[in-house]
């Protein structure tokens, strides 16, 4: 268990066979080389400037200059290779490149301003640190990478060390305290490199499993809006059936009444024949009626649903909740009574279904709450500055603390070995209305000065919603 460890720390080469960390380490080396080139810099003009009014040391000036200069053109490069398109795939080994390079300039330099400093070769190890420390937090670079880099900066500090003693007589050469220290330096980078490594492949993991939980809770939301949208429309389907009945029936029975008279009309004696025919007047006034029922209900429900029509159209507001309210009376127990008070509105440009599937669920909602109680719920509009309410309250009992904070909130109830969808249509209904950019509000218990209880549910929606009919 614990080799395995190890190795995914050490050589976790393998969690690039994902595509999409791949990709994600590709962009974060693309970065890094921006955020080197700016520590470069950086960390050049502070070092510069401070080493001139903390130790202007003159006889070192052009040479610290130069080195300056130097350490600002890697910089730039450093932001020059991030520009470039193919610069994510070929990051990591332009920031080792970059990173050696640094080094080695930084060695170089040191070395030549002992000439007239010496004590400047004390530095050495200090940059090598910082540069190696620099490249593992901003470089997204596996284990076995740090710790070559790491060992490359050794031979190059050996090297340099070796050429410029030899040559120039200028140095110590290549000191075994240094070269120890480095080595040291780069097993810790290795090290170093394999933790934050491992934190980004698990931040990735866990990034990934977060999208596809938000994905199956979305599904999940959907099924579950979905089937509250299911029994809405059999609770519609089911009223619709209730008050299709009577004009069918009236109809039914004209029709046949109708025939029954005109075949009767044909045998009857001629002082019958205006009897019959009046009867007939009344039947096909009393079948023209309950035909002109069916149409009302025929429109309502086509205004209801817009099945017929545009999505997004202008409609008068007071029409959908009369229409919801028709909807909701057919089936609603004579204990409970719905008034309305609509003011006038202006047409608004809306998706009609939808903003029906609100009103007809609200106060469904309110129905339910009344319970077997008798009650009243009251239906109106109004207009506010920038916008219109639809305000329908009941009065009921009014929502307890834990029911106003949780009734937008989606979420599922266990009844013994059961489990069903809550508050999923109230969740629907606030999306729809906040998709059109209002809101719904509940104030429950009712103001005090009302002298009653019960809930009121404000639907606030503005002039422009944002939608073109």
């Amino acid at each position: 268990m614990w080799l395995r460890r190890w190795q995914a720390y050490l050589f976790p080469g393998a969690a690039e066979a994902d595509d999409g960390f791949r990709r994600q380490i590709q962009r974060l080396g693309a970065t890094g080389l921006q955020v080197a080139g700016g520590v470069t810099i950086g960390t050049t003009l502070f070092l510069t400037v401070g080493r001139f009014f903390v130790q202007p040391e003159p006889e070192t000036l052009r040479l610290r200059l130069i080195e300056a200069a130097v350490m600002f053109a890697l910089g730039s490069l450093n932001f020059l290779f991030a520009s470039w398109p193919n610069a994510a795939r070929r990051a990591r080994t332009i920031a080792v490149c970059s990173s050696l390079v640094t080094a080695s300039t930084l060695i170089l330099f040191s070395l030549l301003i002992t000439g007239v400093a010496p004590s400047y070769e004390d530095f050495i190890p200090s940059l090598v640190t910082l540069v190696l420390l620099v490249s593992v937090a901003a470089y997204p670079l596996r284990p076995a990478q740090s710790f070559a880099m790491g060992l490359a900066m050794c031979v190059i500090y050996t090297v340099e060390t070796s050429f410029i003693h030899r040559t120039l007589y200028l140095g110590s050469g290549p000191l075994r305290t240094n070269l120890l220290f480095i080595m040291m330096l780069s097993v810790l980078a290795a090290g170093l490199s394999g933790l934050l490594y491992r934190q980004r492949y698990l931040s990735y993991v866990s990034y990934e499993r977060s999208l596809q939980a938000a994905e199956e809770l979305r599904e999940a939301q959907t099924r579950a809006v979905m089937a509250e949208q299911s029994i809405t429309i059999a609770k519609i389907a089911a009223a619709l059936s209730h008050e299709m009945n009577n004009p069918l029936g009236a109809l039914k029975s004209s029709v046949d009444t109708l025939l029954l008279l005109t075949a009767r009309q044909a045998t009857a004696p001629p002082e019958d024949h205006c009897r019959l025919v009046r009867l007939q007047s009344d039947l096909r006034k009393a079948a023209q009626e309950s035909i002109d029922r069916l149409s009302r209900i025929v429109n309502r429900m086509q205004r209801f649903s817009n099945l017929d029509q545009a999505e997004v159209q202008e409609v008068d507001l007071n029409q959908l909740v009369e229409d919801a309210v028709a909807l909701t009376r057919a089936n609603l127990p004579s204990r409970i009574t719905i008034e309305t008070q609509f003011a006038v509105l202006p047409k608004l440009a809306c998706r009609p279904s939808q903003l029906s599937s609100v009103f007809h669920g609200v106060i469904t909602h309110a129905v339910r709450a009344l319970g077997e109680s008798n009650g009243l719920i009251h239906a109106s509009s109004t207009t506010s500055p920038g916008g219109v309410n639809v305000i329908i309250d009941h009065d009921g009992l009014p929502l307890r603390d834990d029911q106003m904070t949780s009734l937008f909130d989606p979420g599922f109830q266990v009844t013994g070995d059961r489990i069903a969808t809550g508050n999923w249509g109230m969740f629907g209904f606030r999306r729809m209305v906040r998709e059109h950019g209002g809101d719904i509000t509940v104030e429950s218990p009712l103001p005090e000065n009302e002298k009653r209880q019960g809930t009121r549910f404000r639907i606030h929606l503005p002039l422009h919603t944002g939608l073109s009919a």
